[in-house]
């Protein structure tokens, strides 16, 4: 549905739907809130409620919002050093970045975080004997640190990994590198906590 603002009756700001007719959104207590019509646009006036901040659920739906997701190919980078791409075995199919060796990258362009603060990040890795991989941002001028990688058991046998970041607002590079080769990656994915 699109909304948008409009004066509500008790003199308030109501955001009616367009296209579903009788439909509102409110904010209250940190929380979007569904009326669905029926009972107007009835204000509770019990005690201890402010007439013009709370609104009367009358469907009795609360939403919540899923927290920011990225998901980043491995193999979808803008510029890299040293690795190759090979089918996949892991679940989904498609290319992984194999063939790494210490000093190789792999750099991702315009890659936005909408917030500041802590991130996790899962890294979906292969490795016959185990490594270390090293995250950056803008070609290594915020470093986000190292992650070590087990050994998995084959370049084929994948397992995700995870470490926690904090990450400023913003649009950046992101890079990959290797301190240590002997590892394939499958895809990263950033979820803010």
């Amino acid at each position: 549905a699109t909304f948008c603002a409009q004066s509500s009756a008790s003199g308030g700001v109501r955001f009616a739907a367009l296209s579903y007719p009788s439909r509102f959104l409110r904010h209250f207590n940190a929380e979007v809130w569904i009326a669905d019509g029926r009972g107007g646009e009835a204000w509770s006036t019990g005690a201890g409620y402010d007439n013009d901040s709370r609104w009367s659920v009358d469907a009795g739906w609360v939403g919540t919002v899923a927290p920011f997701t990225k998901l980043i190919e491995a193999e979808s980078y803008t510029s890299m050093n040293g690795v190759q791409l090979e089918a996949t075995a892991d679940v989904g199919g498609g290319q992984n970045v194999g063939w790494i060796d210490a000093n190789d990258w792999m750099a991702y362009a315009n890659i936005n975080f909408p917030t500041t603060g802590s991130y996790k990040v899962e890294y979906r890795v292969a490795s016959v004997s185990g490594a270390t991989l090293s995250l950056d941002l803008n070609a290594g001028s915020v470093q986000l640190g190292q992650v070590a990688i087990p050994a998995t058991g084959g370049w084929q046998t994948w397992a995700t990994i995870s470490n926690t970041v904090s990450i400023t607002a913003g649009t950046y590079s992101l890079g990959v590198f290797a301190p240590q080769g002997g590892w394939n990656i499958n895809w990263i994915r950033f979820t803010k906590l």
